[in-house]
C-alpha cells in the first residue's frame, strides 16, 4: 500500500526551517535512526495541488534538488550538502534574497510536505513506528542509474574538476548560471568554493582534458548526471543536448550510449516526478496521466513512460 506524505505524518521529522522568498530549506530528522537529511522545495501558489504553481517549473527544481542529493549520497558518500553543513549558510543567505509578505502557514506546511517528499526514496513507512523511518545508509531504492553513478564516481581531482566543469557547461549552456543553479550544483564544483557566488562558468571542454579521462565507467557517469540535470531544466534545451553529444563524442563514447544514458536519466526523473506527483494528488488516474505528459520532456517513448509508471505503482 502507498503511503502518501502529508503535513501530521512528516511534521514529527521536522527539526527546522528556513524560508528565503518562496523557497523553503527544511532539516529532517529522523527519531529512530537519527539520521538528519537537507531539503528544499518551492512553496505552491495553489494550496490544493502542492508540487503545481501554474506550470510545472517548481515540480522540476524540487525533482532536480532530490536528483543532486542522490548524487552526493553516491558519489560523496553521505546525504548532507557542504552547504548545510557549515551552519553558516544560513547566515549568508545564500540562496535568493527576495523580500515578500510572510506566506500563509497552509502554504509553510505544503512547502514542508513537497520538500519531504523530494528525499522520500530515503524512507519507509513502519506500521509498527506509524510514521516514516529512515532507510538504513545504503538501503535506499537502486536504480541502474544509480548502480552507473556508484560505479563512476570520480575518485581524482582530475576526474571531479571534470565533472564539475560538464556540470556547469551544461547548467550554463544559455551563457547564464542563475543562483539555483550554483545551489543545486555547489555540491559537486571542485575545487571547494567558499561561497555560492564564487562559482562561474568555466569555459568549453578541450580535446587535452577529454584525452586524459580515462576510465571508461566515469565517463558514462558524467554523461548520465549531465542528462538529468538538462532533463530537470522543464524544457530541454537544444544547446544543453548538443553540449552533451559533443561531450560524449570527446570521451569517445559511441553515440547511441550517449542516448542510452539519455534514457536511463529520463527514466529515473520519471520515478522522481512520480514520487513527487504521489505527495499532493491521491488520484492515481490523475498522476499517470500527468506523468505520461512529463513523460514527453524527458524524452522518453509511450512504452518506455508506460514501464516506469506500472513499476512504480507495482512497488
Amino acid at each position: 500500500m502507498h503511503h502518501h506524505a502529508n503535513i501530521s505524518n512528516v511534521k514529527p521529522l521536522l527539526q527546522s526551517y528556513t524560508l528565503d522568498g518562496d523557497l523553503i530549506v527544511c532539516i529532517f530528522r529522523c527519531g529512530v535512526t537519527g539520521q538528519k537529511f537537507a531539503a528544499m522545495s518551492h512553496l505552491p501558489t495553489k494550496i490544493d495541488e502542492p508540487v503545481f504553481r501554474g506550470n510545472d517549473e517548481s515540480a522540476f527544481s524540487n525533482i532536480r534538488y532530490a536528483l543532486t542529493r542522490t548524487f552526493q549520497k553516491v558519489i560523496n558518500g553521505r546525504f548532507g550538502s557542504r552547504l548545510y553543513d557549515d551552519e553558516k549558510f544560513f547566515d549568508q543567505r545564500a540562496i535568493l534574497e527576495d523580500k515578500v509578505t510572510p506566506p500563509a502557514e497552509d502554504a509553510v506546511n505544503s512547502g514542508i510536505v513537497a520538500a519531504f517528499t523530494s528525499i522520500l526514496s530515503h524512507f519507509s513507512w513502519d506500521n509498527e513506528a506509524a510514521g516514516w523511518v529512515a532507510l538504513p545508509g545504503n538501503a535506499t531504492k537502486v536504480y541502474g542509474f544509480e548502480r552507473i553513478l556508484a560505479e563512476g564516481k570520480p575518485v581524482s581531482d582530475e576526474e571531479k574538476q571534470f565533472l564539475s566543469k560538464v556540470l556547469l557547461m551544461v547548467a550554463g549552456a544559455d551563457d547564464t548560471l542563475k543562483e539555483i543553479e550554483k545551489l543545486f550544483l555547489f555540491d559537486f564544483v571542485f575545487p571547494i568554493p567558499k561561497t555560492v557566488s564564487e562559482i562561474t562558468l568555466q569555459g568549453g571542454l578541450t580535446q587535452e582534458e577529454c584525452s586524459r579521462i580515462r576510465r571508461f565507467e566515469f565517463k558514462k557517469a558524467v554523461i548520465l548526471f549531465a542528462w538529468a540535470i538538462a532533463l530537470t531544466d522543464r524544457e530541454l534545451d537544444t544547446r544543453e543536448a548538443d553540449l552533451i553529444v559533443e561531450a560524449g563524442r570527446m570521451l569517445q563514447l559511441d553515440e547511441l550510449l550517449v542516448m542510452q544514458l539519455c534514457e536511463t536519466a529520463g527514466r529515473f526523473v520519471l520515478v522522481k516526478y512520480l514520487e513527487h506527483l504521489s505527495s499532493g494528488l491521491t488520484d492515481s488516474e490523475k498522476i499517470r496521466s500527468k506523468a505520461r505528459e512529463i513523460s514527453k520532456i524527458l524524452l522518453l517513448n509511450e512504452k518506455e513512460a508506460d514501464e516506469v509508471i506500472s513499476k512504480y505503482f507495482a512497488d
